[in-house]
């Protein structure tokens, strides 16, 4: 599919993609089509070991709709990009939980994301919004964040996951912003190794962990969120 614009898709059941070939289980505009609306009836997963089997991806998404969960493969890779809107994300709503793990991560990434919520826990997923300049009003977890990373206005460093702390410093002029972050429940990472789980912007508006706000004012800052040690949030503005 090029250069459409698509005011509704409807999946009724699952989306899964195959264990083989590059492409497959997918809903696919190319780098040119624009969806208006999109709403799968249950989940999103991946059973391969490539980035785009299981995923719905376009130029644009304006609003998605998953019922059920976002699965990546359990199979040897990096990360099922499962939800790209490669230029701009809308809001996005996932009733269930994004599912990663240790070898493959969910993620969501897009120049720009006005909102999204995941109705249940958010597991080994890599949430990632690149344009410097990018406002996202809310991003709301209503159960636990494990070992999980959200960036902002930042390229993803040396291992491609964004979220790390080998992530570039932010540009001068980024001025990216996230409005408000709210996860209801517990958030973790692992314990020993060295890995990191950031939740990373120039500019966070609020963030509250399990009922707690944390108290971000003006100026560099970093919280520890988690016994393990290993996630922080972290903003300069």
């Amino acid at each position: 599919m090029t250069d459409a614009t698509v005011k509704s898709i409807t999946v009724n059941g699952d989306i899964v993609g195959g264990s083989s070939g590059a492409t497959s289980g997918g809903i696919d505009g190319g780098l040119t089509s624009t969806f208006q609306k999109v709403t799968i009836g249950g989940d999103i997963e991946s059973r391969g070991t490539n980035i785009r089997q299981g995923f719905v991806r376009a130029l644009s998404i304006d609003n998605i709709l998953v019922k059920g969960d976002v699965i990546a493969s359990s199979g040897l890779g990096s990360g099922t990009r499962q939800i790209d809107g490669l230029n701009n994300l809308g809001k996005v709503v996932i009733g269930g939980s994004l599912i990663g793990n240790a070898t493959n991560r969910v993620e969501i990434i897009s120049d720009t994301l006005t909102s999204l919520l995941v109705g249940r826990n958010a597991e080994f997923a890599e949430i990632a919004v690149t344009d410097s300049d990018a406002t996202l009003k809310k991003l709301t977890v209503n159960g636990a964040w494990i070992s999980s990373r959200f960036a902002m206005a930042s390229d993803s460093g040396a291992d491609d996951i964004f979220g790390t702390n080998d992530d570039p410093a932010f540009a001068g002029n980024a001025t990216a912003s996230v409005a408000k972050i709210i996860i209801n429940g517990q958030v973790t990472g692992t314990f020993g190794g060295t890995d990191s789980y950031l939740i990373r912007a120039p500019k966070i508006g609020s963030l509250t962990v399990a009922g707690t706000k944390i108290p971000f004012a003006s100026g560099e800052q970093s919280f520890s969120l988690s016994i393990t040690g290993d996630v922080s949030a972290t903003d300069v503005a």
